[in-house]
């Protein structure tokens, strides 16, 4: 149901690139056949971000005035309205997904990354969050690899470590930022793909959209992890922080920080866990984990959640020897 009224949305800064031109083409192709999983396109020049430069598109559904009406009514919807007309001129309005993709050229991102060094990031992502204040941002990077030897071979006193450092700063202290930066420069199809395959995963049935787009943006919190971290230590010291070090190669470093903030360590999370017969129990028990830190508040991600949770416990216990998992769908 969500896919017939599933829209990407253009800026009009993106779609007049080369990977703009691609995504367009892009988005008619049928995916195994299935008509019903394309999607139309619509392109802005009044999109809040586009009248600053930045190249970027964001996903929403066009609903029948009723059907919008009821689902912004609903408690926990995180859905966005926003005043974008149709370009057919049809009077649906247009609720936005969490989620905002910018598009940034490897030299683009070099350069933001050396004028704000103390806070990476930082100018780029305040503009998003006062346009969408509840969006997540996925900062997608054509060619950095490509940008990186041209900046060696141009500067040889340029000091790659310290940018790459830059980088793992966003990637650890930054939860509300997603970088995806191993995309050729040349590789516009690939691009395109990944793009449009965010929609793809947005628009699942409606039981799990808002959960598909948690896993593929991470935790909504803007909570730095660092002070998330500093929490669970006061909570519980040393042993949580290194089960949530652990658990971070496993799942979102802010969900994992969930988990580890319940169970004082490795053992007490796995006696938990066997405790517990049906795969449903399991989940359950870990979904409920709340982030340390994080204050409740509408569009952020409070617990660790129900992906999170299943890929927990099935790493849990099949590495401590339990194999019997045909019960984890009921």
């Amino acid at each position: 149901m969500v896919g017939r009224y599933m829209r990407v949305l253009i800026s009009n800064t993106l779609a007049a690139t080369p990977l703009g031109i691609k995504i367009v083409e892009t988005i008619p192709l049928v995916r195994n056949s299935k008509k019903d999983e394309t999607f139309p396109h619509e392109v802005h020049k009044n999109m809040p971000l586009a009248t600053r430069g930045y190249k970027y598109c964001m996903w929403g559904v066009r609903l029948p005035a009723g059907a919008a009406a009821k689902l912004q009514a609903a408690e926990g919807c995180a859905l966005e309205a926003s005043l974008l007309p149709e370009p057919s001129g049809k009077d649906a309005p247009l609720l936005l997904f969490p989620a905002l993709l910018l598009v940034l050229t490897g030299d683009e991102l070099l350069l933001r990354l050396e004028a704000e060094p103390a806070t990476p990031l930082s100018g780029l992502y305040n503009d998003v969050i006062r346009a969408h204040p509840a969006a997540s941002l996925l900062v997608y990077v054509v060619g950095w690899a490509e940008a990186i030897k041209r900046r060696e071979r141009a500067n040889r006193n340029f000091n790659r470590m310290a940018v790459e450092d830059l980088l793992f700063d966003v990637s650890v202290g930054m939860p509300a930022v997603r970088l995806q930066y191993d995309c050729p420069e040349n590789d516009l199809v690939r691009a395109a793909t990944d793009i449009i395959n965010l929609g793809y995963t947005l628009s699942q049935q409606p039981r799990k959209k808002l959960e598909a787009y948690l896993d593929t943006f991470g935790s909504r919190s803007t909570v730095p992890l660092r002070t998330i971290k500093e929490v669970l230590s006061k909570q519980g010291g040393r042993e949580q922080l290194t089960l949530c070090e652990a658990l971070s190669q496993l799942v979102a470093p802010q969900r994992a920080a969930a988990v580890a903030a319940e169970y004082p360590s490795m053992a007490a999370l796995i006696e938990a866990l066997n405790a517990r017969t049906k795969g449903s129990a399991r989940d359950n028990m870990l979904a409920q984990c709340r982030i340390p830190g994080v204050a409740p508040a509408k569009g952020k991600q409070q617990v660790a959640g129900p992906v999170a949770a299943a890929r927990l416990a099935r790493f849990m216990l099949t590495q401590s020897g339990r194999d019997d998992w045909k019960d984890t769908e009921d």
